[in-house]
């Protein structure tokens, strides 16, 4: 389940709101569209997720344990492959060999300073 991370702050911030919560808040404080605002309730809203009244909206009690059931895939879960590094065979140094520095990654201030 890969979940956009509009919907994925939407849904955080429902799940921790103790009751209530102001729709136009959510566009405030995340910087979201109306649209991906409206467009989020509506499709939590048609599974019986959530609970809309006026501006207002709150997670329903089967929208509470959705979330927790699925908190793993909704808030864990991503598929930013560019996150986690490669490493092949060939970028490991061997264990039993002397750690060298490339001398231009080293701070020379810090060396000068010392003496």
């Amino acid at each position: 389940m890969n979940v956009p991370s509009s919907k994925r702050e939407i849904l955080h911030a429902l799940f921790q709101a103790d009751d209530w919560l102001d729709l136009y808040k959510l566009h405030e404080q995340y910087r979201l569209t109306p649209g991906i605002v409206a467009q989020t309730v509506f499709f939590l809203q048609e599974r019986d997720l959530l609970e809309i009244e006026g501006m207002k909206a709150r997670l329903s009690e089967a929208g509470k344990a959705w979330v927790f059931l699925n908190r793993k895939r909704i808030f864990y879960a991503t598929d930013r492959v560019w996150v986690q590094p490669k490493q092949t065979d060939e970028s490991r140094a061997d264990a039993n060999s002397p750690y060298l520095p490339r001398a231009r990654s080293l701070d020379k201030k810090f060396f000068q300073d010392l003496g």
